[in-house]
């Protein structure tokens, strides 16, 4: 009679958890305070340069004013009338910037769909 002399097999054995690698921390800056944005420039804090400023405004033209001058033309006025509110800054969307580094703050849209 003659035996088998194969060894038995072994599964190789892993560790329970991954090893761990460095992460690199990402900074974040200090917690600043919510300002409420309108249409009117704001006293903030820049969250670029971190100055205390007025922001400068810009007005541009957005989804509430195309909605507007959509509904102009519903009504029946088609003779140039659907263009005023592309020229009325109270239709359109204000975008706030610093007026040290020229960074946008933030933004008020007329309509807003976020």
């Amino acid at each position: 009679m003659e035996f088998d002399q194969r060894q038995p097999v072994q599964t190789p054995s892993y560790p329970s958890q991954p090893p761990q690698y460095p992460t690199n921390s990402i900074m974040q800056p200090a917690n600043l305070p919510q300002v409420h944005l309108g249409k009117k420039p704001s006293n903030v804090t820049c969250p670029s340069c971190g100055a205390q400023v007025v922001s400068s405004i810009s007005h541009e033209s957005g989804l509430g004013t195309w909605l507007i001058a959509g509904a102009i033309c519903v009504v029946g006025l088609i003779f140039g009338c659907c263009l005023i509110p592309f020229f009325v800054d109270d239709c359109k969307d204000v975008k706030h910037y610093c007026p040290s580094c020229n960074a946008l703050i933030g933004s008020k849209k007329l309509i807003n769909i976020d």
